[in-house]
């Protein structure tokens, strides 16, 4: 897929999920939540990492955004 596609796959996504749709808002979740959780994990460094688990930043971060999806475009 190429990268136009794939953000026009992306908006689609978010603009079902701005509608209610939760199979589009699961889609996203899938395909970016890996790329979140190590994106996460490289930022915390190991001491914190020892502390805290990065897949509740993760859920945090995916969270904050479900709340403000009506302010993506």
């Amino acid at each position: 897929m190429s990268e136009h596609s794939s953000c026009k796959t992306t908006q689609s996504l978010v603009t079902l999920a701005k509608e209610g749709d939760r199979a589009a808002l699961e889609q996203l979740c899938q395909v970016y939540g890996e790329r979140v959780h190590w994106i996460v994990r490289l930022r915390m460094g190991r001491e914190i990492r020892s502390k805290l688990d990065s897949m509740d930043l993760v859920q945090d971060a995916f969270v904050l955004a479900l709340e403000d999806l009506g302010d993506f475009t």
